[in-house]
């Protein structure tokens, strides 16, 4: 079981017909891993590895309803009716997409970031819902999964877990069931009005 802070530029995925770098060109080991879910090639953050299946399913499955925690600087302001937008979800092709929550944590002079939580985690879920409200993204960064944050890791950086720190960090029993005592990773990052 490994963490990473995946850096811009890299790959989720063990190999890259194009030829493109991978995040498995930062793990040095020999021990196969594979990511857990997926950052796109201009996302950041946190990342999961493991060869535990079971385990992987739980983290990546909708219905052990772990949250993932995003931050996302986009172009613009958002005003409170597209913050409402955000909130309530929007129909795209792919079907309807609602995060778990959505708030502005800094409102800089051109952009705003905003804290996303998802629990589906459908590809592109929090790019596909921005561009439905006429949302740029400039940055997209995974902070948490659970109570697991990125945050001691330097972008490129990686550690191993314990599979019993690993199931307390996502708010899992050894047994599979859900946490009753479960945290969520909690931000340092107010909400800004």
């Amino acid at each position: 079981y490994l963490v990473m802070n995946k850096p811009r530029g890299y790959v989720t995925t063990v190999s890259d017909p194009e030829g493109r770098k991978t995040v498995m060109d930062l793990i040095p080991i020999s021990t196969r891993v594979f990511p857990v879910g997926r950052l796109d090639y201009l996302s950041e953050g946190l990342l999961l590895f493991t060869n535990d299946g079971d385990l992987a399913n739980k983290i990546i499955h909708p219905s052990f309803g772990i949250t993932k925690t995003y931050e996302v600087k986009v172009f613009g302001k958002v005003s409170d009716v597209l913050l409402k937008k955000l909130r309530n979800g929007v129909n795209t092709v792919e079907g309807f997409l609602k995060p778990k929550s959505v708030r502005v944590i800094e409102q800089l002079p051109n952009k705003t970031w905003l804290e996303f939580r998802l629990e589906e985690g459908k590809n592109r879920e929090i790019r596909r819902i921005c561009e439905a409200c006429d949302i740029t993204i400039d940055k997209l960064k995974r902070v948490a999964i659970g109570s697991l944050s990125v945050h001691t890791l330097q972008p490129g950086r990686w550690e191993y877990l314990t599979k019993s720190d690993l199931l307390k960090g996502i708010g899992i029993n050894k047994d599979g069931s859900k946490r009753k005592d479960f945290q969520d990773y909690d931000s340092p990052k107010k909400t800004i009005d």
